[in-house]
């Protein structure tokens, strides 16, 4: 992996300074700096040695842009703060590592298997066309297909286009042994087989809900959302596709998926989640058990086209709600976009996305990494 040129991007890392505050009892520091080698990056999870897996939308085997060659990485950050490259920037494939999941041991014979959503074309030409899901094997450098999405209901002709992994089905419910993925072009959630087999499962169009919903998120609810514990959910906002502007700020909304013939499109009240969302474990001080989420500020980049010149607004937060409903910000002054984390015991992960390579075809190295300690 090449050395940083800090001289050449400083003018980067002036617009990318790193102010995140957290309370007292924590200490906090910048690990990977921007003008480094991560464009887009995002937490996935923590490996048993105390190292953690980081995907990166963004990274061509070159600095710079060339729309006819895929990119995105895959990388191991280890506890001593170094990059190990597990798939090298532009080598897995058309484009786009989009929140790569780790297959549970119950789906098939694929536990131990990276799940990864991937264009199927480079470039922006790429996010508006059919996407596939792709699959790494444990100790493996390349990526191979596993199921392609098919074109669904009408919303900007069916294309399958800027696809989101969602979630494994849950073991001993109706989706076990299969894997959630939702495209924000066609506004579809899609069900994949352990055979690699793939359903429209449900599209947002105006004959399941009044306004349409891009659904950016399938998860299964925390314990925080009471009753509604387990319940299979979809997340995005109202009225909008991929290929209409986005909005300045990323409202979400959350409605019960369970089945399609049930859906309901009255979005739940009173819960909280954002984009990236994680409980925080025992280790993690008084503030064990809660869960924390990201609030991305008035910097929308899921679907922007073109990123503005200039610095992003330092108002995005990770916030904190406790089990009885309270919330509270956590850290604050994080330039937004995605904002990603992951915990392990007293240790949190934050990775800082800033300006979109992919989708708002920006394509300097602005992400970073941040690190948060319980010190008590």
């Amino acid at each position: 992996m090449p050395a940083p040129d800090f001289a050449e991007y400083q003018w980067l890392r002036d617009q990318c300074q790193f102010r995140m505050t957290v309370p007292p009892g924590f200490t906090s520091r910048e690990v990977i700096p921007p003008g480094d080698v991560l464009y887009d990056p995002q937490l996935c999870w923590f490996e048993e040695d105390g190292s953690a897996i980081v995907s990166d939308i963004g990274g061509q085997r070159q600095r710079g842009w060339d729309p006819d060659s895929g990119h995105g990485a895959l990388y191991r950050l280890r506890p001593d703060d170094t990059l190990e490259t597990i798939v090298a920037p532009g080598e897995g494939g058309a484009g786009s590592f989009i929140r790569p999941k780790l297959a549970p041991e119950w789906f098939g014979p694929w536990g131990g298997h990276i799940f990864i959503a991937g264009q199927s074309k480079p470039g922006r030409l790429g996010a508006h066309s059919q996407h596939f899901l792709y699959r790494l094997a444990p100790g493996a450098k390349t990526l191979e297909v596993f199921a392609r999405l098919p074109h669904a209901g009408d919303i900007n002709g069916g294309i399958p286009g800027a696809m989101m992994p969602g979630t494994f089905g849950a073991k001993g419910t109706e989706h076990e042994g299969y894997f959630f993925a939702q495209s924000l072009m066609n506004c579809t959630v899609y069900r994949i087989s352990v055979d690699g087999e793939v359903e429209p499962f449900i599209t947002f169009d105006n004959s399941t809900s009044p306004k349409t919903i891009m659904p950016i998120l399938v998860f299964y609810a925390p314990p925080h959302w009471g009753s509604l514990e387990g319940e299979l959910i979809v997340g995005g906002p109202w009225g909008t596709s991929f290929t209409e502007r986005a909005a300045t700020r990323l409202n979400m909304r959350f409605w019960r998926l369970t089945r399609p013939e049930d859906f309901d499109p009255e979005p739940l009240e009173g819960v909280v989640y954002g984009t990236n969302t994680a409980i925080a474990p025992e280790g993690f001080g008084t503030f064990g058990g809660d869960l924390f989420w990201a609030d991305e500020g008035t910097s929308n980049m899921m679907h922007e086209t073109h990123a503005a010149d200039g610095a992003l607004p330092y108002d995005a937060k990770i916030m904190r709600t406790t089990m009885d409903g309270e919330t509270a910000p956590f850290a604050e002054n994080l330039q937004g976009g995605s904002t990603s984390f992951i915990f392990n015991g007293r240790r949190m992960l934050i990775a800082s996305l800033r300006k979109s390579y992919a989708t708002g075809e920006y394509h300097e190295p602005d992400g970073s990494i941040y690190e948060v300690v319980y010190t008590g």
